[in-house]
């Protein structure tokens, strides 16, 4: 599909990788995906590892650019990111990556990378006393809606 000489390998950026992934998007996804898909690009991939050469990454690379995203992650400096947001952001990433792999037998830089300090759901079991006053709160919204007037 895409031909690049096979010296030129070496010099391809994440960034370039990253267009032509997402130029193979274009006419597959709806135009919402493509356009998520490019946001998460310009605003959080590229500007941590875009001008860096995809086939010199390292995995610690990848754990500091995660790191980063949790802890100072959000655009405004106020703190990090969202667990889903990093975990759609480094999904978008293997998706390149695998794209780069399948298309110019460049190693997986992702392969293998886990997530860890995503936080699992947890589910929270209530007594059922409690599961009696949450049905009876529940009818009674139904049955007395809550109105706010602003």
């Amino acid at each position: 599909m895409f031909k690049i000489i096979s010296h030129g390998k070496k010099k391809l950026t994440i960034k370039a990788v990253g267009d032509l992934w997402l130029q193979s998007k274009k006419l597959n996804v709806k135009s919402s995906s493509y356009c998520n898909y490019k946001r998460t690009l310009e605003k959080h991939i590229y500007p941590a590892l875009g001008e860096l050469k995809y086939s010199a990454i390292t995995k610690s690379q990848l754990n500091s650019f995660i790191e980063n995203l949790f802890s100072s992650g959000r655009k405004d400096g106020k703190g990090g990111l969202s667990d889903s947001t990093v975990k759609d952001i480094i999904t978008l990433l293997k998706s390149v990556s695998k794209f780069a792999h399948s298309e110019f037998d460049l190693k997986d830089i992702c392969e293998n990378l886990k997530l860890s300090q995503l936080k699992k759901t947890k589910f929270r079991f209530y007594p059922l006393a409690k599961e009696k006053n949450l049905n009876y709160i529940c009818l009674t919204n139904l049955i007395f809606p809550i109105y706010v007037y602003c």
